[in-house]
């Protein structure tokens, strides 16, 4: 395993979806992390559904470490030029958006993120 897959590798179990991240490389990790992404903002959706508030913010902080911890981590913003760059400003507007969502029990803004993402 390479010094960039073993650093993936160490970000996705940090953020708690290890099971999945044994025997992966780099990009399968990245897509594994973007799917994890998509399913905790469609659980927080549900759970404003819901009214379920533990679990809405406990969805929305996972949605929140899998971009600050593992995608944006990631990044190489020396060597990843413009393409790093703008995934950088994409995954920061999504932390605010889940950010304001999350205090405004607003499934909209989690909606843009997920259309964001996608």
């Amino acid at each position: 395993m390479t010094p960039s897959n073993r650093r993936a590798a160490s970000a996705y179990r940090s953020i708690g979806i290890e099971t999945r991240a044994v025997g992966h490389d780099q990009h399968q990790l990245v897509a594994l992390m973007y799917e994890s992404l998509l399913e905790s903002l469609n659980a927080a959706i549900g759970a404003m559904a819901q009214r379920d508030i533990a679990s809405k913010v406990s969805h929305i902080n996972k949605a929140l470490r899998i971009l600050q911890e593992g995608l944006y981590a990631n990044l190489d913003l020396e060597r990843g030029g413009e393409i790093s760059a703008n995934l950088a400003a994409v995954y920061d507007y999504a932390g605010m958006a889940l950010t304001q969502a999350n205090m405004k029990n607003d499934p909209e803004k989690i909606q843009e993120v997920i259309a964001m993402i996608k």
